[in-house]
Order: structure tokens, then C-alpha cells, then sequence
């Protein structure tokens, strides 16, 4: 799968971060849309979050996804939106973001980040 961070292989890449903190939004927005109508909610759609991996964390921050843990040590990682710190801002307040990790991980993107990267 492409990631947001779409500079990573398709054929490797799994639990990016940021996906798996909007799927466990979404999922919930959807379930509690079919709750506030009196519909039951589909069991996968409680299944699935209850079973997501954890955000993937390397060093106390939030890694890119959890195949690569040397997020911080390559260019090619590190040229693209930092994706992984919109799982606090992008999305409102989510199971499994904590604020602490998010906030660790802005020091290395601060250090490392190529914001200047076409």
C-alpha cells in the first residue's frame, strides 16, 4: 500500500501510522453515526479498531510506518510531508495517538526533516 507518505514500496510497507490512527477514526465517526440513528453497528466495524496494530513507535517517536524504524536515518524518508504527526491536529483527539509521543516526535523531525525537498 502507498501510505501518505508516498515515498515508501507499496509491496512492503505496513502499519503506517498515520492510517491506522484515521481507520480507528473513522471507524468510530461511522459507529457512532449508526448509533445517533438507532441502527446496530456492523461488528466488524468494532472488531476492527479493537484489533488495530499500536502506532508504530522507534525511540519514543512515531515512526513513518512500522517497516521502517530507521525513519530519522534516511533522505528518501525524510523528503515528504511528515505524515506521521497529523494523527494529532489533522485528526481530533484518537484511541491510540498519545500527545506525549507526538510532541517526541517533533524534535526529530525539527532535526532531520528536508522541508526544502521539491
Amino acid at each position: 500500500m502507498y501510505p501518505s507518505l508516498e515515498n515508501t514500496s507499496p509491496n512492503s510497507t505496513y502499519n503506517p501510522t498515520f492510517e491506522l490512527a484515521y481507520w480507528q477514526f473513522g471507524l468510530k465517526i461511522a459507529s457512532d453515526w449508526k448509533v445517533r440513528q438507532g441502527i446496530s453497528v456492523p461488528e466488524p466495524w468494532t472488531r476492527v479498531p479493537n484489533n488495530l496494530a499500536p502506532l508504530p513507535i522507534v525511540h519514543g517517536a512515531y515512526s513513518i510506518c512500522a517497516d521502517l524504524p530507521g525513519t530519522w536515518n534516511k533522505s528518501s524518508n525524510t523528503s515528504d510531508h511528515p505524515s506521521q504527526i497529523a494523527v494529532y491536529g489533522l485528526l481530533p483527539p484518537t484511541a491510540g495517538v498519545d500527545p506525549t509521543t507526538v510532541n517526541s516526535t517533533m524534535n526529530p523531525i525539527a532535526e532531520t526533516w528536508n522541508f526544502q525537498a521539491p
